[in-house]
């Protein structure tokens, strides 16, 4: 797969590639989960570093990110700190960048947040101590966007942009995308008055120079011309490049299929009573029939596609036809294939997390989400789910998010992940009412 991304890359001109990245993630809140490769450091490292060796087959330079830490930011904010200590750092954030550095990977790219204080932009025992003295690294560090202008801006360890530009420049970043602001003439002044060494711009310049020698960006004969362009003159119509052939489709159906994982209902969706399994299973909730929920923030339809809105997504969804089917199945009274419903066989599994109508629990208290609070357009769903033709059906909360609410949290989590607990209990537990210590947060070892 990498390798087919590399060659499409390549023959668009593209010489680098901001990816993969190898951030573990371990909280389902943080926004960009659906980019990372799990929650476990050497699958996340296997995976990245074929990776890596895909795309600088086709003579790519793939880029790790995001070092170190971004996805482990407080309460799973981006931009977020990082509260972790070193050993933790070692043993998890850090073992799949060094897996795919020692597999020669050619540059690496700096993450935003700051651990303990400290900057990852600015940080020079992380960007020169260990990546290049420990660890031999020789490519080239590139910031993330506009990553050394936070350095002032967001973080505020530098007091102005040549500060920002002197504070990574020292710490080891090399290039400055997308756009040249802190490395213009704030550093230019920087360096006029004696605050930056010559040396470190110097330093700086070897390895961007050596590395697009390598690429024989500065051969005498090189055509900056896109291999995928050259002969066809300069008229270029639109769709002269087709990056989605049938070879392309064939491999994305294959890689698909190979990365499905079966579960096994051990009981805990309830969808099974007296032996028997619901006819049908309708999906309710905000993102139910939302085509662009299945999808990465960073996609093509959503990344890019959304500035072309005539160019189709490329994906059909399924629930125009069972929406035409489900009405005729209203009109009829009966489940779709001219079965009368039957209660006992059907079960809901609703957006809120009541089990189904007239399900009676302990103390009559239903079961809902941890910290769930029904948003407006659940209610909704909810309401239409107890009408009499969702009755009979099995219905699954299609949220996406381990909270109800934001659409932006849609791609946060999975809805396989979602907890289920009881809601609090109305009354103060046992120990509360007659230990002495009721007052405080927990049980004295007295009671």
């Amino acid at each position: 797969m990498a390798s087919a991304i590399g060659a499409d890359l390549r023959s668009v001109g593209v010489h680098q590639g901001l990816a993969p990245v190898l951030d573990v993630v371990r909280d389902a809140r943080w926004g960009r989960v659906e980019e990372t490769a799990g929650e476990d450091p050497y699958l996340v490292g296997t995976i990245t570093t074929a990776y890596v060796e895909g795309l600088q087959s086709a003579g790519v330079v793939a880029t790790l990110k995001h070092l170190v830490g971004y996805s482990a930011s407080r309460a799973g904010r981006n931009l977020a700190p990082v509260s972790m200590g070193t050993r933790e750092r070692a043993d998890v954030m850090l073992p799949p960048f060094e897996m795919a550095v020692r597999a020669g990977a050619r540059s690496v790219m700096h993450a935003y947040t700051d651990t303990d204080g400290v900057p990852s932009a600015a940080d020079e025992s992380l960007l020169t101590g260990l990546l290049r003295d420990d660890w031999g690294f020789e490519g080239t560090v590139v910031a993330d966007y506009f990553g050394i202008g936070f350095l002032h801006l967001l973080h505020g360890v530098a007091g102005t942009w040549g500060e920002a530009a002197t504070a990574a420049l020292t710490a080891g970043v090399d290039v400055e995308p997308p756009t040249v602001k802190a490395y213009g003439e704030p550093l230019l002044e920087a360096v006029r008055s004696g605050a930056v060494d010559e040396v470190l711009v110097d330093r700086a310049l070897r390895r961007v120079l050596t590395q697009k020698a390598e690429l024989g960006l500065l051969d005498p004969d090189y055509d900056p011309t896109p291999p995928v362009l050259r002969g066809r003159g300069d008229a270029q119509p639109a769709g002269a490049v087709d990056l989605d052939g049938p070879v392309n489709r064939a491999l994305a159906r294959e890689v698909a299929e190979r990365s499905v994982v079966l579960l096994r209902n051990a009981g805990v969706l309830p969808l099974r009573r007296r032996g028997a399994v619901p006819r049908r299973l309708a999906v309710v909730g905000p993102n139910a029939d939302t085509v662009d929920a299945l999808l990465g923030c960073y996609s093509f339809p959503l990344h890019v596609g959304v500035q072309h809105p005539d160019v189709p997504v490329g994906i059909e969804p399924a629930h125009a036809a069972a929406g035409a089917a489900g009405r005729a199945a209203r009109g009829r009274g009966d489940d779709g294939a001219g079965h009368r419903g039957r209660r006992r066989r059907d079960r809901r599994h609703r957006g809120g997390g009541a089990g189904g109508r007239g399900r009676r629990r302990r103390r009559g208290r239903a079961r809902r989400p941890v910290g769930a609070v029904r948003a407006g357009h659940q209610r909704r769903g909810l309401r239409r789910s107890r009408s009499r033709a969702a009755g009979r059906a099995a219905a699954a909360c299609s949220t996406r998010s381990w909270r109800p609410a934001p659409r932006s949290w849609s791609c946060c989590s999975r809805a396989d992940r979602t907890a289920w607990a009881p809601r609090p209990p109305r009354r103060p537990p046992s120990w509360r009412r007659s230990c002495p210590a009721r007052r405080g947060p927990v049980p004295s070892p007295a009671c």
